[in-house]
């Protein structure tokens, strides 16, 4: 009788889950993707601050923050490569974006003005978003010592810019 029970609590909750993650799907097949990068960075947002504030559970909140910023750096897509770039932001990544403690303002503006360069949308400011990548790097440990970084921060290619965001993204949430 208990095995019929339990059968039949697992298959009713596998068939929550189940519409639970279809509806899910529906959902975001709904939005666009202006609207799931926004909800990304609300989402990102709230994650960062409880990591922050709840010391009992770090390691499962850093786990959603990093599948976020994959989300994330799904809908912006391929990057330029730069020879050694990479490289270069891998040595100065002295912090995890959760404990680096940026400013949510900035982290918005990186995710959300990435997001529409790469899409091509004329009106960001390149200089803006130029000064919004120098401050993402300098929160996660950029010093200033590196040639190459300099020298793509001052070029007018904007995929110089979105390699260097989105490559520093990418090694401050990495969970080695």
């Amino acid at each position: 009788m208990d095995t019929l029970i339990d059968k039949n609590i697992y298959q009713t909750n596998t068939e929550l889950e189940s519409e639970s993650v279809q509806h899910t799907l529906t959902v975001f097949r709904e939005k666009s993707a202006d609207e799931i990068v926004e909800a990304i960075v609300d989402l990102l947002d709230t994650y960062l601050l409880v990591f922050n504030l709840d010391q009992s559970d770090k390691y499962n909140t850093a786990m959603k923050i990093w599948f976020l910023t994959s989300k994330w750096i799904e809908l912006i897509g391929s990057v330029k490569y730069i020879p050694q770039l990479i490289n270069e932001i891998a040595n100065f990544i002295n912090k995890k974006l959760w404990d680096s403690g940026i400013d949510y303002d900035l982290l918005r503006e990186v995710l959300l003005k990435t997001y529409l360069i790469k899409k091509k949308e004329d009106t960001i400011d390149l200089n803006e978003y130029r000064n919004i990548v120098y401050c993402l790097i300098t929160q996660l440990g950029y010093s200033g010592n590196s040639i190459l970084i300099d020298e793509l921060l001052k070029s007018n290619d904007p995929d110089n810019l979105i390699s260097i965001a989105v490559l520093s993204i990418i090694l401050s949430t990495n969970m080695d």
